[in-house]
This record gives structure tokens, sequence and C-alpha cells, in this order.
């Protein structure tokens, strides 16, 4: 039998065990009060091949990758690829207006930028506080070349638009993610044939009111805590049979 020192080193242990998850990514940033607003944008870690005139096939390539990610499914939020048809603007896709909304990455620290607007830090300004440099899996993307279709304040950018009825001899806009710092992020160059990633953004979400503990360190705090309530009652009752 365990003595009650086991149970409590082994209760404390159990609980204190971290439960690695399947991508190393936060999904709410760090220093935000409960109620603050956010988004949250990644490069796809898988390329494409462009193969629709319609945005919303973009859009559900980027909501696709998004859903494999356990942390980033539970959220509950639409996700759009910042990118352009003839028909649809990266702007007018993700909603951008003159709103104030941080734009993180997923370490939960970077702010790429302040709102969707294309004054001072807006994702449109033409100028990102930092590069969009990180896939839904929290690594680097394997290319640093984004499909785009887009000017820097995310129109449309003329016919190197997104449209897979020409391709793969069709050339369309693309970004860097290394040019962050003016709008080559979004508008560098027209590529040709080759399968790019896109980038992808969250609707707006908002930071929970408390902070709520991973299920499975909940479970195993609650496994420690019910042997240690079993040890207790076994000591209770040898003590009542000694007596």
């Amino acid at each position: 039998m365990f003595s009650l020192k086991s149970l409590c080193v082994l209760s404390i242990a159990l609980a204190g065990i971290v439960v690695p998850m399947e991508a190393s990514i936060i999904t709410v940033p760090t220093g935000l009060a409960p109620g603050s607003q956010y988004r949250l944008v990644f490069v796809t870690n898988s390329a494409y091949q462009l193969q629709s005139t319609s945005i919303s096939t973009y859009n559900n390539d980027v909501a696709t990758e998004a859903a494999t990610i356990t942390q980033l499914a539970a959220l509950g939020a639409t996700w759009y690829a910042i990118a352009s048809t003839d028909a649809d603007s990266a702007a007018s896709n993700i909603g951008a207006s003159a709103s104030t909304v941080g734009i993180y990455l997923l370490d939960g620290a970077t702010l790429v930028a302040n709102g969707t607007g294309t004054a001072g830090s807006g994702l449109f300004s033409g100028r990102l506080l930092a590069p969009i440099n990180l896939t839904e899996l929290g690594t680097t993307p394997f290319t640093d070349v984004i499909w785009t279709g887009s000017n820097a304040d995310g129109t449309t950018k003329g016919a190197v638009f997104l449209d897979g009825a020409l391709a793969p001899f069709r050339h369309v806009a693309t970004g860097r993610t290394e040019y962050y710092t003016f709008g080559g992020w979004i508008d560098w160059y027209s590529e040709g044939a080759a399968a790019q990633p896109f980038y992808g953004i969250s609707s707006v979400l908002t930071v929970p009111g408390a902070a709520t503990p991973e299920p499975a360190t909940t479970a195993l705090a609650a496994l420690g805590l019910a042997s240690l309530f079993g040890a207790l009652r076994l000591r209770k009752q040898r003590n009542l049979l000694a007596n």
C-alpha cells in the first residue's frame, strides 16, 4: 500500500504533468485584458495551385488548414485568405475597415498590424510591424512567396489577381514574407505556375473573461485530488480499527 506521503507526492506530480499540444501555437495574445478583441494571422503550411475564380475557394483552403489544428478549431472563428480575385479584393474579403483590432501571429506575442486600415500601422498601410512568417503549426513557412493577387492597399491588382481559369500559364501577384517593412509582403512580383501558400486571417476574436485550464491538465489534477482524499479516508478507517 502507498503511504499518505507517497500518494501526496504522486498527486502533485500528476497534476503538474504538461500534455504536449499538437502544435506550438498560442491563440490568445499575452498582455491583452479579458474582453479585448484581436485577430490571428498565419501562412498556410500547404501550397496550392490556383483552381478557381471564386474567393470562397481560397477561403476554404485556409479554413481547412485551420480546422486541422485543435486549438484553432476550438476558437469557432471564420477564416479568410488575404487575397484578391477579379470580383473580390483582399480588403473586402477579410472585412477591412478603419478597425483598430490588433492582428497577431500564433506565437502569442507578435503584433503584425493595428487593424485592417490603409493608414498608420494598419494591415494595408504598406508597412507591417512584423512579418507574417509563421504557419498554423507555429513553424517557419517552407517558402516566403505567397499568393495574393493584391496591391499593397488590399485592392485587386490589375490583371494579375487570383484566377484558376488560365492556370498554370497565367501570372498572379505574389507577396514575400520578408518584405514586411513595405508593401512587398503582399505586392512584390507576379509569379507563374508554381504552387504557393496563402496568408490566412481569422475573424475578430475576444479574449475570454478567465483563463481556462487545458482539459488534460484539469483531469490529472482531479485524479490527484481523488487519490489524496482516498488516502485520508483510508487513514481514518485504520485509526478507527486501531481504537
